[in-house]
């Protein structure tokens, strides 16, 4: 009994001085330390679940989004045509619905065209909710396209919705998945590897399953093989979209491209997916109902308070039992931990289950120091007592 009273003294102080040290550091006017804090906020170790289950992630279930390129379409003043002829050859291949994920901020001569092209074909049409780009054009169908990240951060949520002058409106996904959501933003489980889609038509690029089907909007205009584009467009949720300029291969076009945690580096992540392959995924993960459910609020601060004090008293016991050194005390620690990160970043991500471990790891390890100098302050009182 003693000892667990002392285990819990030492417990609540160690969470008041995590406490006080984060409320003092997101106050401090000092420039150096909130330049470390951007460069590593946006490390999650959960992440490490993409480039560990390659061959796990939905890559046997058969794609429901196939991505168009329109960014091989000249962006002269025939584009909008072009565009409208577009979208009547991607309608004749009978496809489930069609999304349109531009803005359009200007008029030319071909707006009318477009607009009845939009209106007969029912297109999906994209809006900004945060109001910084507008689009002319209007729809039956529109969805929200905004990301509930800071600029350059790796896009890990989506919004299903967002309150718009007080009312809902669902996100580009949710309205081309036709599925009812009902919380406003969701953890994004991604199907697809790093990139996330690949050219049908490119025979030096490997087919990957596990991607979504692209095809080059040219290729479509051109209609280069239309038994090959029915075969893959008909009944399927199709996203005309910017994936690259002249090409969707051209690997140093970055506009409208995203950090997302399928990029297999941890840190200084590249832009590397496009915003319509954000929203495949998303629109997948819809239907697929592979949602993951975000352990958050009281209740992870329940689990990792029970998994910290475990920690607690496995380092109190061998503190007071052996005498070890700095280097022991590290390799226990990551020994302990290594089984966490499987756990949590595999094992629960596999099921659907979000648990954020990154703060956890920095918890234990200064949990470890914490019992050094709180067994310091003992002996140090234990011996003014003595001396009295």
């Amino acid at each position: 009994m003693k000892k667990f009273k002392t285990l819990l003294f030492i417990f609540i102080a160690f969470k008041l001085t995590v406490l006080i040290a984060y409320l003092t550091y997101e106050h401090l006017p000092l420039q150096l330390l909130h330049f470390e804090h951007l460069a590593t906020e946006d490390v999650q170790f959960n992440d490490i679940y993409y480039s560990t289950n390659k061959n796990k992630i939905n890559h046997i279930e058969e794609k429901q989004v196939v991505l168009i390129n329109a960014g091989s379409i000249n962006k002269d003043s025939d584009f909008r045509k072009n565009l409208a002829f577009l979208i009547n050859k991607v309608a004749a291949c009978k496809p489930k619905t069609i999304g349109l994920d531009f803005y359009f901020d200007h008029t030319t001569e071909h707006d009318s065209l477009l607009q009845q092209t939009i209106n007969k074909n029912n297109v999906v049409i994209a809006i900004d909710a945060k109001g910084k780009h507008k689009n002319i054009f209007t729809s039956s169908k529109k969805g929200v396209i905004n990301f509930p990240i800071k600029t350059g951060e790796t896009v890990r949520e989506y919004y299903n919705y967002m309150k718009i002058a007080g009312n809902n409106i669902p996100s580009f996904a949710n309205v081309l998945s036709d599925v009812e959501k009902e919380d406003s933003i969701a953890y994004l489980k991604y199907c697809t590897d790093y990139k996330g889609f690949y050219d049908i038509l490119n025979p030096q690029e490997k087919i990957n399953v596990q991607n979504f089907p692209a095809i080059e909007a040219v290729a479509i205009l051109n209609s280069l093989d239309t038994t090959l584009f029915r075969k893959f467009i008909k009944n399927k949720i199709v996203i005309i979209s910017h994936l690259g300029t002249d090409n969707m291969e051209n690997a140093f076009d970055v506009e409208d491209k995203h950090r997302v945690p399928t990029d297999p580096n941890l840190f200084n992540r590249n832009l590397t997916m496009p915003g319509a392959v954000i929203h495949a995924n998303a629109i997948q993960m819809m239907i697929d109902k592979a949602e993951l459910f975000a352990v958050e609020g009281w209740l992870y601060e329940l689990i990792t308070s029970l998994i910290l004090f475990g920690y607690l008293f496995l380092f109190y016991t061998i503190h007071h039992k052996y005498k070890l050194g700095k280097l022991f005390n590290i390799l226990i620690i990551l020994g302990s931990t290594i089984p966490l990160i499987f756990f949590a970043c595999i094992y629960l991500m596999d099921l659907g289950i979000y648990y954020k471990v990154g703060s956890l790891f920095m918890q234990i390890a200064f949990l470890e120091e914490f019992i050094e100098i709180a067994e310091g302050f003992k002996r140090k009182f234990t011996k003014n007592k003595a001396h009295e």
